[in-house]
């Protein structure tokens, strides 16, 4: 019989939950691991509503014997890798840290999976951080999955590793391995530590709770940003569809946190007015004279005048799938949903 149980690793950050909310609703029975590192841990699960509706089991990246329990105890259909250290800029600050704990939670359920569930399909979700900017002649380049990779950080580094080993385990044991090459996703989910939530949480407080003005690295740094929810129905049809390969998951757009500050000031009822240049630059609502953003330039990133956007060709034309959601309207929802907290 055919099963219906499905395991995500990481089920209480943005991507775990949307997932986790999508399948419940699907009618699948969902089994997340979480890390009891916060006072809030599970609050993403209860925001949405499903914390009832899923089986959680306690399990951080090094309990490998408490993995092989897990597996040996359910057959899974599937399995989301979603689980690890996804800071880019941290990674610097740790990368032993970061390299090991993501390395080593795919190492290990790739092991697990293999001496023990055969049949499951994997998802593991990689990063785009994989790919080169810095070795181009214009400022924007479009990537496809064979582009050249050569990461600029430790996460990157981490993500390559994992993409190789699922590539080493599909060829040498025979593993279903669907590996998504995301590009940045957002949500009214999104941790506070990512730019876009930096922002829309940001200006909201600064609306309704005297909050201060922002400090930001370049107003002009660019990004292909999409949707959390479509990237999640994304990782769904690899797995349906048993692709056994690496994807892009991307918009192949690019937009800028210049515009990620014009849309969710402009919602908040500020009428936003970009003063000054280069480092003096700031935003300010023209009708009270507040000042909204300003640039710090200790936020600066090395090599960010380079920006590549994601080609996702290969995965559309074997699945059809294609983003729903504008760059416009997820920074606004992202906006609106911040602004009702701060109220």
């Amino acid at each position: 019989m055919k099963s219906d149980k499905v395991l995500i690793i990481g089920v209480t950050g943005q991507d775990g939950s949307l997932l986790a909310k999508l399948l419940v609703d699907q009618g699948k029975k969902v089994f997340g691991t979480y890390r009891k590192n916060s006072s809030n841990y599970l609050g993403k699960l209860v925001e949405i509503g499903i914390l009832d509706s899923i089986q959680l089991v306690d399990y951080s990246i090094g309990q490998t014997l408490q993995l092989v329990e897990l597996l040996r105890d359910n057959k899974f259909e599937s399995i989301y890798h979603l689980a690890g250290d996804s800071m880019t800029a941290d990674s610097f600050s740790h990368p032993y840290q970061t390299i090991n704990t993501n390395t080593q939670g795919v190492i290990d359920l790739l092991e697990a999976v293999n001496r023990f569930s055969r049949d499951t399909k994997i998802f593991i979700a990689g990063s785009s951080e994989i790919f080169d900017s810095t070795n181009q002649n214009s400022s924007f380049k479009i990537v496809t999955e064979d582009d050249p990779k050569k990461p600029r950080n430790p996460y990157g580094v981490s993500s390559l590793a994992n993409m190789n080993l699922a590539n080493i385990y599909r060829e040498q044991f025979g593993l279903i391995i669907s590996f998504g090459i995301m590009f940045n996703h957002e949500s009214p989910l999104r941790g506070e530590q990512f730019i876009t939530k930096k922002i829309t949480k940001g200006l909201a407080e600064l609306k309704y709770k005297n909050g201060e003005a922002l400090a930001l690295g370049s107003f002009d740094s660019k990004r292909d940003w999409g949707a959390a929810n479509d990237f999640v129905v994304g990782m769904q049809t690899m797995i349906d569809l048993s692709l056994n390969d690496s994807y892009i998951l991307a918009t192949g757009e690019l937009n800028s946190v210049r515009e990620i500050l014009k849309i969710c000031s402009k919602d908040l009822g500020y009428s936003p007015v970009f003063v000054d240049e280069g480092v003096k630059e700031s935003l300010m609502d023209s009708v009270s004279g507040q000042t909204l953003a300003r640039i710090d330039s200790k936020f600066f990133r090395k090599f960010d005048d380079k920006y590549i956007a994601g080609d996702t060709t290969k995965f559309k034309n074997i699945s059809g799938w294609k983003i729903t959601t504008k760059f416009e309207s997820i920074i606004s929802e992202m906006c609106r949903y911040d602004a009702e907290k701060a109220r």
